[in-house]
């Protein structure tokens, strides 16, 4: 089974429209998503997970990838929201 990709998301930096809410910044390895969507072949509809983790908490929320604007999103679901430490 492959493994969805992860990425850090600021999940305080997201907007409203018609599909839901969207996460916009997101980061792989450090580096913004659309720096490198395109070498981990991203595309609309993909399956990724969204985690935040700081000193504080960490989780971690299934997503879909989309375009919105000029910008790769995603749409958190988060009825899967899980702690991975508290």
């Amino acid at each position: 089974m492959i493994r969805p990709v992860r990425l850090s998301a600021d999940l305080n930096a997201c907007l409203n429209d018609e599909r839901g809410q969207w996460c916009w910044a997101l980061t792989y390895d450090g580096r913004p998503l659309d720096d490198v969507a395109q070498a981990l072949g991203a595309f609309e509809g993909m399956q990724v997970t969204l985690f935040h983790e700081d000193e504080h908490e960490g989780f971690e929320v299934d997503a879909v990838l989309g375009r919105v604007a000029d910008g790769w999103m995603a749409r958190p679901d988060w009825d899967t929201f899980r702690q991975i430490h508290d």
